[in-house]
């Protein structure tokens, strides 16, 4: 009788201290349910769609060799395999560990990304041009 006396206290205790903060332990499981929810969305999505990656990139590589086709179709098939990879253990990684929250900017590129080059513009030295001047400009501003 001595231990139902102490489990009934203890229930009393603990029904007590989650009735000051209901909200609060409402709000909590809430995020951690929709952060989860998220994780394993993201990982079905990594795994479904990641032997797109394989023909992406080779349409791309094919595209970027027009003097030779069969380079670049080799070529996407490798970078291509490798972002398959890549994409597929992502995936399964995020669907094997789901339970365990994920922050919310997890840096994985979109199917098919590929950085942009950067491009720098310049002017041409004096030297180097050979575009006239145009005919309007005054003679000081001509370059000879």
């Amino acid at each position: 009788m001595k231990k139902y006396d102490q489990s009934a206290v203890l229930l009393g205790f603990l029904l007590v201290g989650l009735s000051f903060f209901p909200q609060q332990a409402q709000a909590a499981f809430s995020d951690y349910l929709h952060d989860i929810g998220t994780k394993f969305g993201r990982g079905v999505v990594n795994t479904v769609s990641s032997p797109f990656e394989v023909m992406c990139h080779t349409s791309k590589g094919i595209a970027s060799r027009e003097n030779n086709p069969y380079a670049g179709f080799f070529k996407g098939i490798g970078t291509g395999s490798v972002a398959f990879g890549k994409r597929l253990l992502i995936g399964v990684t995020q669907i094997g560990t789901f339970v365990i929250p994920m922050e919310e900017d997890a840096n994985i590129p979109p199917v098919c990304y590929e950085p942009k080059k950067e491009i720098t513009v310049g002017t041409i030295p004096a030297s180097q041009s050979n575009a006239a001047a145009p005919a309007g400009l005054p003679a000081a501003q001509r370059q000879t």
